[in-house]
Parts: C-alpha cells; sequence; structure tokens
C-alpha cells in the first residue's frame, strides 16, 4: 500500500530525481519570472548556495550559542537603514518572511499612536488598493480599519489627492510600495515622497526585492521618528 509518509527513506539519488522531476515544469529563474524571482546572475547565485550551505547548522533565534547570528542580522539591518536614510536611533530586526515584516510595522505603527495619541481609539491606515494582501491580514490581527486608497487605472501609481481628501485624525499609517504587488508598475508620486519626509514616524519592511514603505502621518507632533526595518528572508 501506498503511503505518504514511507518506512523507509529514500536514497540520495531518488531524494535528487524526485525534486528534478518536480521542478520539471517550473519557469527558469532567469530574470523573466520578476516579482517572484530576483536573479542576480550565475556569480551571485553561486555565492549564495554557498554562503547558505555554510549557515545551515545556524539557529538565529538563540543568538548565545551562535553569535554569528546576530553578527550577520546587524550587518543587514545596518545596511538597510543606511538605504532609507534612517534617522539616528533608529533600529530594526531580521524576520522570517515578508508578512511577519508587515505585521511587525503596523503593530509598531499602531503601538506608537497608542504611546503618543491615546485619543486615537480607532486607528485606520491609509491602504493603496493594490497593496499587498498582508496588510488587511495585519489589520484584522492588530484591529487597524482599512482606509482603501484609489490608484490610476494606466500607471497603477496610488492617487495621493484621495489619500489627502481620507486623511483623519485616526489615521496612524499610509501605506506605499515600489514597486506595487501586483499591477504592471509603479513608482513612487513626487508629493507622496514630499509627505513622507514631512511625516514624523514611519515605519518600513524590506522584502528580497522591494521596499513596501510605510509612512505614519502623524504631522501634529513632535516625537522623533523611530524606524524599524526589518530585512526578510521570504
Amino acid at each position: 500500500m501506498s503511503t505518504s509518509f514511507p518506512e523507509k527513506g529514500k536514497s540520495r539519488d531518488e531524494v535528487l530525481a524526485a525534486l528534478t522531476q518536480a521542478r520539471a515544469r517550473d519557469r527558469k529563474s532567469d530574470g523573466r519570472a520578476f516579482a517572484f524571482v530576483y536573479d542576480p546572475g550565475e556569480e551571485a547565485r553561486t555565492l549564495a548556495r554557498e554562503a547558505f550551505a555554510a549557515c545551515m547548522p545556524i539557529n538565529g533565534l538563540d543568538p548565545t550559542v551562535y553569535p554569528s547570528a546576530r553578527t550577520l542580522e546587524n550587518g543587514v539591518v545596518k545596511a538597510c537603514l543606511e538605504l532609507m536614510h534612517a534617522p539616528e536611533g533608529a533600529v530594526g530586526t531580521a524576520t522570517a518572511g515578508g508578512t511577519e515584516s508587515v505585521m511587525l510595522a503596523v503593530k509598531s505603527a499602531r503601538e506608537f499612536a497608542r504611546k503618543t495619541r491615546p485619543e486615537v481609539t480607532k486607528p485606520k491606515m491609509l491602504l493603496p488598493v493594490t497593496a499587498h494582501a498582508c496588510f488587511h491580514k495585519a489589520a484584522h490581527y492588530l484591529g487597524v480599519e482599512v482606509v482603501p486608497v484609489d490608484v490610476h487605472e494606466e500607471t497603477f501609481r496610488a492617487d495621493v489627492s484621495d489619500a489627502e481628501r481620507k486623511m483623519s485624525a485616526d489615521v496612524i499609517l499610509v501605506v506605499g510600495s515600489a514597486p506595487s504587488y501586483n499591477p504592471r508598475r509603479h513608482r513612487r508620486h513626487p508629493r507622496f515622497r514630499r509627505r513622507s519626509r514631512r511625516s514624523t514616524a514611519r515605519s518600513c519592511t524590506w522584502t528580497p526585492a522591494w521596499a513596501a514603505a510605510c509612512f505614519r502621518f502623524c504631522e501634529k507632533q513632535a516625537s522623533p521618528v523611530r524606524t524599524s526595518t526589518s530585512p526578510s528572508r521570504g
């Protein structure tokens, strides 16, 4: 009788052959499946494989046993903070994936608002309709209402004017993404950039190939900017 969990394991050749067969219809990782695989070239791929193999025994949950895990995490976080022009005192943490990164960004916005704007009892976030679905998941878990923001039907840019119309005292987070999650293209609007620079708090999450930049518009707050940049592995 065939079982999903066999009594005896397969040989090395059988395992590799099964993987080869399973991948027979996969698209090549040659840069033509953008948004799913980001091809850095053969040299970088080879180095990545070797680096991954060298770190396979490490468990990043306990840097007291594996101090190299903390060294690697701090190095990646520092690089991301520099890329995002983070302010003095900004911090970050590595996450298990893009969804966790977004969850932490939304949570950071909510906790910051609870601390600095206790009068906000029904927090909201402005979210372009093309944003990644995990923002809706984060909103559901963390009790933040999603206020959808329109996008241009041709360029898929977020409509900043629509966001401005929907801005209210209860908004703790404005979400932007470059490139956008689903549509063909997205370039951050100049007015969006100007507004983001004037905001007093922002939280950013990084996935391997794009940043979902989440700007909290706390325009009347004088609190220092706190940026949580979360490098993601998947």
